[in-house]
């Protein structure tokens, strides 16, 4: 039977109800929350950070090769080479640095490095063939005439 008591004391269980749900909501969107950012601070250290750390740093290293910087951009591409040594595109730029630089024992390196990595890359064999043409030309020393 209904009695004002238990119709105060219902009214009151109605409205208190609602203000759990809102306390569930907010405390739900709260742990979401904070299982995301676990979530992103694991993924991060897991390496999807590392990539875009490596692809800013790439583009870097092209914008300074572009401005003639072969010694910045080397930097810049001999840091990614430690966070990810298995680059082969990194492996081909620093190729292409070294020999724009003259320094062509470390190109070659670099060039056999990156169609290593990725033999099928039609550019990294490019490249390392233009080179290794180029080398051979320059690295023969003419011989001498036997008079």
């Amino acid at each position: 039977m209904l009695t004002a008591e238990s119709f105060r004391w219902s009214r009151a269980v109605m409205i208190t109800l609602p203000r759990e749900r809102v306390m569930m909501v907010r405390l739900s969107r709260i742990l979401f929350i904070l299982l995301f950012v676990l979530v992103s601070s694991f993924v991060t250290g897991c390496g999807i950070h590392t990539t875009n750390v490596i692809e800013e740093y790439n583009k870097f290293g092209v914008r300074s090769a572009r401005m003639g910087l072969w010694n910045e951009a080397i930097m810049r591409w001999k840091h990614i080479i430690e966070i990810d040594p298995r680059n082969a595109k990194v492996h081909n730029n620093l190729g292409v640095a070294y020999e724009s630089k003259g320094d062509f024992e470390a190109a070659m390196a670099e060039y056999k490095k990156a169609i290593e990595l990725e033999p099928d890359n039609k550019i990294y064999m490019g490249n390392y063939m233009k080179f290794k043409r180029n080398y051979d030309r320059v690295s023969k020393k003419p011989e001498a005439k036997n008079e």
